[in-house]
């Protein structure tokens, strides 16, 4: 490899270091593991760009690379489902712990708001509710897991 390749690789691989310091210990795995398929992708351009690696080999390399990245389609399976089937189920989100499927309305109810209310209103709603109905403040655990869900649903949207 020519020198200039070399310095590349190398800047690549002391900024990727450097931003793996700032990353939380428990987060660095994800971050060396980005790390890594960035280099592996400069490495690939770079020999494509050189000419030593033909177009061909770089696109079923690249297709492997990003294979992770292009599984979401696997995971768009439901969405097929709303396209073709029942429209019910794009609206509402899986509460994992009891089964039930929250809608936008059962969200908004639950917070006391109405349709068309800003972020800044269902974080005031959710905190006050949290205030009264937290387990540490005589609430019960359920009612705190649906004011949460609530507050995401609403706050993802």
């Amino acid at each position: 490899m020519s020198p200039v390749v070399i310095i590349i690789l190398g800047t690549l691989l002391i900024a990727g270091m450097l931003w793996m310091k700032t990353v939380p210990a428990h987060r660095r795995g994800a971050v060396a593991f980005k790390i890594l398929i960035l280099l592996l992708v400069a490495i690939i351009v770079i020999l494509t760009v050189t000419g030593r690696l033909p177009w061909m080999g770089a696109l079923v390399a690249g297709f492997f690379l990003l294979l992770k990245k292009y599984s979401a389609v696997l995971r768009a399976i439901p969405f097929l489902r709303y396209i073709f089937g029942n429209r019910k189920t794009a609206n509402t989100q899986k509460n994992s712990s009891s089964g039930f499927q929250m809608t936008r309305q059962d969200a908004l109810k639950i917070l006391g708001l109405e349709e068309g209310c800003t972020s800044e209103e269902v974080i005031r709603a959710h905190r006050k509710l949290m205030q009264k109905l937290h387990p540490d403040h005589g609430g019960n655990s359920f009612l705190a897991a649906q004011i949460n869900e609530a507050r995401a649903l609403l706050l993802k949207e």
